[in-house]
Order: structure tokens, then sequence, then C-alpha cells
């Protein structure tokens, strides 16, 4: 079942890809900071995570291990694995690209970083287009995703 939706073990070429994508999306973030700074919003927290804080050690690398496995592997399995694939056999590559981000980025039900997340879900399926592997955006996720969960953690706890 997974392997008909293009998961299989990363080669070389799709680590290069989810290094290059990683690095694309950290520059989006960048760039969604400047977009929030121009709309006078800068402190604006992304929705669900109004409310976030570490109860304990446990508590913080669940939160980092749900981060960096869970979400990710869940998310594409269904927005690039399902959706797209769906679309793709309905659609151009690029709009089908297109149609999948816009639907990735509302599932966050955050309409200031609507621009952000669409081009975050861009990213991530024109990356799974090119390398036909399920395993790049979600390596791409698990990098970006993880790595933001454990700077949330780092940050609760050295403000308290």
């Amino acid at each position: 079942m997974l392997t008909a939706l293009g998961l299989r073990v990363p080669r070389a070429a799709d680590i290069v890809a989810i290094a290059g994508g990683a690095l694309v999306v950290a520059v989006l973030r960048y760039v969604a900071f400047l977009y929030l700074a121009a709309l006078h919003v800068p402190g604006h927290i992304q929705t669900g995570l109004e409310h976030f804080a570490v109860t304990g050690a446990a508590g913080a690398l669940l939160a980092i291990a749900v981060a960096a496995t869970i979400a990710p592997v869940a998310e594409e399995l269904f927005f690039r694995g399902v959706v797209y694939g769906a679309l793709a056999v309905r659609l151009s590559p690029l709009r089908a690209a297109l149609a999948s981000a816009v639907l990735f980025a509302a599932s966050r039900g955050d309409i200031a970083l609507l621009p952000f997340f669409t081009a975050y879900g861009l990213v991530l399926a024109v990356l799974y287009r090119r390398s036909g592997n399920l395993a790049v955006p979600i390596g791409i996720r698990a990098l970006v995703d993880g790595g933001s969960t454990a700077l949330l953690v780092w940050l609760d706890l050295a403000l308290r």
C-alpha cells in the first residue's frame, strides 16, 4: 500500500532533495516573518500554538518526537500521497501541486500564514513529484517541523 503511494527508502538523490527542500522551507519561514512584520503582526502566533507549553522533560521529548515523526508521516501520506495523487490524475502536475498545497495550507486554519503554508505545500508537492518518493516530503517535514518544535520547547523553557 505505502509503496503504491511512492514511499521507499531514500537514495542519495533523495537525501539531497530533502536537504535542499529543508533549506528552501527555512528561507520561506524567514520570508514569512518579514511578511508578518510588513502586515504589522510580528508577534503573530501560528494557530494552535498559542497555548504551547512544556510540562516537563517527557512532554518536551514527546512534542519533538510527534512533530518529527507522526505528523510528517500522517500528513504527507494524506496530502501528497492521497490528495496530490488523486488530483494529478485529473489535473496537470502543476495544478495538482498547487491545489494540494492550498488544501494543506487551509488545513492549518491560519489566514495570516496561508501564503507561507501554500508555498510550503507547493515545495513539498513539487519535490514529491520530481523524486517520486514520499520519503522526500516526509524527510523535509521531519527536519523542519521537528526542528521548529525543538526551538519552541527551548524557548518555552528559557522564558520561564
